[in-house]
């Protein structure tokens, strides 16, 4: 996964914007991934990072539009497909086997920058999703002053606060009572279609849809009452169990 703050994220932009294209380097190797699976990643970058054992590894980040895309290169057994991490490694090497060759007589030369630039012993190859991290970044555009603004569009005294969750939002109400009686009916929908145009207004590449937008309603009550009135822990609370 992917986040605002990371450089894959920024340059997977730049390409979507039109302001930048995918490396030289990996542009056989997004055509052999859509041939072979069908799916076109957008962007696939290399750097190198270090493992849970403390060994500094290459890492190859071959980055998905969709998230139904990422999950084409998952398996029962392990989050990603190890199958399709080995062909794609493979296909890599491959690649640039065949762009030393072809230097021909600088192949000394070229075999050092290549090795400079590009290691792929032990290399580990990740499936990303770019959609996730943009609905994130989407979401983290509506400021604390555009949350009191719908709220008083709302214009509902039963609501306390509205705090963003992800890629949604919690709403908040003083009472559970007041939660849940608002939970059972079409109100809950009314608050999520408010929530969506908001976001709609920020959603550069068309990643949020009404139908997949999720809400929740909570109350200050069971803030209180189980999280100390500490909204920060609440909040990291109901994002944990909303990714799992």
């Amino acid at each position: 996964m992917i986040v605002q703050t990371d450089k894959e994220y920024s340059s997977t932009k730049m390409i979507l914007q039109g302001k930048a294209s995918i490396g030289e380097d990996f542009k056989s190797l997004a055509d052999w991934i859509n041939d072979t699976y069908q799916i076109r990643p957008i962007n696939i970058e290399y750097d190198m990072f270090v493992d849970p054992e403390g060994n500094r590894r290459p890492r190859l980040n071959v980055i998905f539009k969709f998230w139904d895309e990422q999950n084409e290169f998952s398996s029962n057994e392990s989050y990603f497909d190890s199958v399709k991490q080995a062909a794609i490694k493979q296909q890599f090497e491959q690649y640039l086997r065949t762009k030393r060759e072809k230097i021909g007589l600088f192949r000394k030369i070229s075999n050092w920058l290549f090795n400079s630039d590009y290691h792929t012993k032990d290399m580990f190859v990740i499936f990303i999703s770019f959609e996730m991290a943009a609905k994130a970044d989407v979401n983290n555009m509506i400021t604390s002053d555009k949350l009191e603004i719908l709220k008083s569009e709302i214009d509902n005294s039963d609501i306390w606060k509205i705090e963003r969750l992800f890629d949604g939002a919690c709403f908040i109400f003083y009472n559970t009572e007041q939660a849940n009686a608002n939970s059972q009916n079409s109100y809950a929908d009314i608050l999520a279609e408010r929530y969506y145009d908001l976001l709609k207004s920020f959603d550069e590449f068309d990643f949020f849809k009404r139908s997949e937008l999720s809400i929740i309603l909570d109350s200050k009550e069971n803030l209180d009452k189980n999280y100390h009135g500490n909204l920060k822990m609440y909040l990291r609370r109901v994002i944990t169990d909303k990714i799992n």
